[in-house]
């Protein structure tokens, strides 16, 4: 008896298990079989991530495919000769997919699944976010198959028949292909004077000289294929070359000096990038580097110099972002301006480096790349967070022993007028006056506000107190500077007062002028013109022109939220095209700089988040 029930449990067991992996094969057949097809082929129609659903039919979930739509129900499990689905595939009642039938084995596994009872274990109906990024995943699957999108392979060249066709791989490739298309190729080979015409054409874009064919053909009556090596080599280290191939370039990323639209604004710095291709081609950089520095050139950690010229070659790189569409004003002022420009940009983008129309995805998933829309705004938040400003593309050397002579020349000055200071007359109040009327100017606005600072009692006094009157001045001068310190410690937060050349964290210094202009109190700045040696004694801070004005230099402050209440405080001056711009957040164009007026003291101004 105990034997007969043990028998019988095992029996039970095993009818448990087989019955468990019958269903199991169901339900994988409707993942691997089923599912996969509702969501590519149906789901675009007839979810709840449709747009319009058709025919009030949704096939998302069970309960939603057992209950059909419009036109009754959509299948009777076991009995597929009688479900609408089938013939609807098929093509007999209904043209589902409209556009094109399924193949007849994806029929015959909607046959079978129905057939074996349409097992289905989709609960519940999925949220339409949920249904959309099934559609996209099935679409991704079904392209990442695509022969665009797959990597490169190692192909053998072809074995060709033909002595003449076999000596280059590419010949191989071109050849087989005439051979497979029943072409033959051109039995007359061309003349030294047609070669040389096509070579130079291709290579430089320009017509070889007549002493030029000449000198190919004798060469080549001796050595054909020496002299057409040669000659290529020839071209090849021609300038015009990289001028040539540039051309090319400039096409693809839609070069232009200007950016049109109703002002025809210059764009700024064009002819460097311009240039620099040229450079890039005849130096034959590599195309990978090439890709690098227009994408993130700025962010290179070894930039590609060019020392002969003192460039930073991967700075300009970038330029690449700043052709197409810009219009006049800040791309942020009028609505949808600053979306079209960020769209004119990956489409650039993704039209030169990848190869695709990732544009098109900026209001719907993709209708044929493997680009979804969130893709799309991924990359168009990449492309809206930098700040579009120039920047100074020089090596930190270039002016070094132009810098070294000027700091030289500028230190002999100053000690030469230390001295003579030193050397003079004691001061006196005739000799002060002496001095401030001698450089009393009506043209110099600074020596005219000195002469107001200068007390008249100093200017009235005798000669034996002057001293203490000096010494008054100075003691107020510093309890007026004791008050202004202890009003900003406690209404403002002082971020730097340029007591030392060290930036805070985020503020930027980049070229000559800038790099070389810090400087303390007293500097005297070196005149360029005129008879005069020195122009004025600089204050303690950063002065671009401190050595000279023809020296770039440009400071970047850190951008501020625009939610913040903070403003920012500088006091600055300048001349000779000397400016300042503000940036609204990241706008690709906004008004040119307000230029500094020339001769009007330092003044503060007050930047507020954009």
């Amino acid at each position: 008896m105990k034997q007969l029930v043990r028998i019988n449990l095992i029996w039970l067991v095993l009818v448990s298990v087989t019955s468990f992996s019958y269903a199991d094969e169901k339900l994988d057949f409707f993942e691997k079989k089923i599912r996969p097809v509702l969501i590519s082929k149906c789901y675009e129609c007839h979810s709840t991530g449709s747009a319009e659903i058709k025919g009030g039919l949704l096939l998302d979930s069970r309960e939603s495919l057992l209950a059909g739509g419009e036109s009754g129900e959509t299948i009777v499990p076991g009995k597929p000769e009688v479900s609408l689905l089938i013939s609807s595939l098929r093509h007999e009642s209904f043209e589902m997919p409209p556009d094109e039938q399924l193949p007849p084995e994806v029929i015959a596994d909607f046959v079978h699944w129905i057939k074996e009872g349409a097992v289905d274990p989709r609960d519940n109906p999925p949220s339409p976010d949920d249904v959309i990024d099934q559609v996209w995943k099935a679409k991704l699957a079904e392209r990442s198959h695509w022969w665009s999108l797959q990597p490169p392979q190692p192909v053998s060249p072809p074995d060709v028949n033909n002595s003449v066709w076999n000596h280059e791989p590419i010949d191989r490739f071109i050849y087989a292909q005439l051979s497979e298309h029943g072409l033959a190729p051109s039995p007359q080979q061309a003349s030294p004077e047609v070669l040389i015409r096509r070579l130079s054409f291709v290579l430089t874009g320009l017509p070889p000289k007549p002493e030029q064919v000449q000198a190919f053909v004798t060469a080549s009556s001796s050595n054909p294929v020496e002299a057409y090596e040669n000659l290529v080599d020839q071209l090849l280290a021609s300038p015009h070359f990289g001028e040539r191939i540039a051309r090319h370039w400039m096409d693809v990323v839609r070069y232009t000096d200007t950016y049109g639209y109703e002002w025809d604004i210059t764009a700024k710095g064009s002819w460097e990038y311009r240039d620099y291709l040229i450079r890039a081609f005849n130096q034959d950089v590599s195309y990978d580097q090439l890709v690098r520095e227009q994408i993130a050139g700025d962010l290179l950690p070894e930039p590609r110099i060019n020392k002969e010229m003192g460039l930073n070659e991967s700075l300009i790189g970038p330029m690449f972002y700043h052709m197409g569409e810009h219009r006049h004003g800040s791309s942020l002022e009028f609505n949808g301006i600053h979306q079209e420009m960020i769209d004119n940009k990956i489409d650039a983008f993704s039209k030169t480096f990848l190869g695709m129309t990732v544009a098109c995805a900026r209001c719907h998933d993709h209708k044929l790349d493997a680009i979804s829309q969130k893709d799309y705004y991924a990359l168009a938040g990449i492309f809206m967070t930098p700040r579009w400003s120039p920047r100074v593309i020089d090596t930190p050397d270039k002016y070094e022993s132009e810098i070294d002579e000027l700091k030289s020349l500028r230190a002999d000055i100053s000690g030469r007028l230390r001295q003579m200071w030193q050397e003079s007359q004691s001061l006196t109040p005739e000799n002060l006056q002496a001095w401030a009327e001698s450089h009393q100017d009506a043209n110099d606005v600074q020596n005219q506000n000195f002469m107001e600072i200068i007390p008249r009692s100093i200017l009235q006094t005798k000669d034996e107190n002057i001293s203490d009157y000096w010494e008054e001045l100075v003691r107020s001068w510093q309890k007026n500077r004791e008050i202004r310190v202890d009003y900003i410690q406690k209404n403002l937060t002082l971020i730097t007062d340029f007591s030392t050349p060290e930036l805070p964290p985020g503020w930027v210094a980049e070229g000559a002028g800038m790099t070389h202009g810090y400087v303390q109190t007293g500097t005297p700045l070196i005149s360029l013109e005129g008879d005069k040696v020195v122009t004025e004694l600089l204050p303690q801070g950063y002065h671009t022109h401190a050595l000279s004005s023809k020296f770039p230099g440009a400071f970047y402050l850190p951008a501020l939220d625009a939610s913040s209440s903070l403003n920012l405080s500088l006091k600055t001056s300048g001349g000779e095209w000397a400016g300042y711009r503000t940036i609204p957040q990241n706008a690709f164009l906004n008004e040119g700089p307000k230029f500094f007026e020339p001769g009007i003291p330092a003044q503060w101004r007050s930047f507020g988040p954009q």
